[in-house]
């Protein structure tokens, strides 16, 4: 849609990109997804607007980096706009161990067009990406357009499965208002968010908490009678 275009009208660069946890937005999501996604097999996470893919390549190299040589059967999807899909899928072959990278080539990567708002979007996921365990998001949630975050809510609601989760690092000097937008909305459906502050994230990524939290979005399962 335009008004999702606007989000993502930001340059991106044309080359790939080492793993660099540079990006604290990105980084500050590393610590909750995992132990959201601890299973004993290898979880799937997805991310949402991934641009150049930082928090699912930090996801990717740390759950490997802590298994050895990866999770059997670890699947990390990257989705965005149909335009800025081919940098991220560059960045997701180039951060493989098989390029040099540190992602463990027992670690799946995908990458696809995925637009907020389109239920037909969401629909044409391929099964194995389609209810992950773990939905990622790094600073989504910085424009004004209310019409933008609804969308994103009803992607994020779309995907995340009953006893499943969303983790989201929002910045607290962009946009509070369309955080507070988006967490009243899943709240409405179901959801329950924690906030978490951004210096418990990761001690070997800090950031401000004056600048970052987390939204930590469960789906609860339903209660047996």
């Amino acid at each position: 849609s335009s008004s999702e275009q606007k989000v993502h009208s930001s340059s991106f660069p044309n080359t790939p990109s080492p793993i660099n946890p540079s990006h604290s937005s990105s980084t500050t999501c590393v610590s909750s997804a995992s132990r959201h996604s601890n299973r004993t097999r290898g979880p799937t996470t997805l991310e949402l607007g991934a641009g150049t893919g930082l928090a699912t390549l930090l996801v990717a190299a740390a759950r490997g980096s802590a298994e050895g040589n990866g999770e059997a059967g670890m699947v990390c999807a990257m989705t965005d706009l149909k335009r800025v899909v081919p940098l991220t899928r560059m960045n997701a072959r180039a951060n493989k161990a098989e390029s040099g990278g540190r992602i463990p080539a027992s670690v799946a990567m995908a990458t696809t067009t995925l637009r907020w708002g389109r239920a037909e979007d969401v629909e044409r996921l391929p099964e194995a990406i389609r209810r992950p365990d773990v939905v990622l998001g790094a600073d989504l949630m910085y424009t004004s357009d209310e019409g933008v975050i609804r969308a994103l809510a009803a992607t994020t609601m779309a995907l995340v499965g009953p006893g499943r989760a969303a983790v989201f690092a929002a910045c607290k000097e962009h946009r509070p208002e369309s955080v507070e937008l988006f967490a009243s909305i899943i709240e409405a459906n179901g959801f329950e968010v924690t906030r978490v502050p951004a210096s418990e994230a990761h001690p070997d990524y800090p950031a401000s908490n004056e600048e970052f939290e987390l939204l930590e979005c469960w789906r609860p399962r339903p209660r047996a009678d």
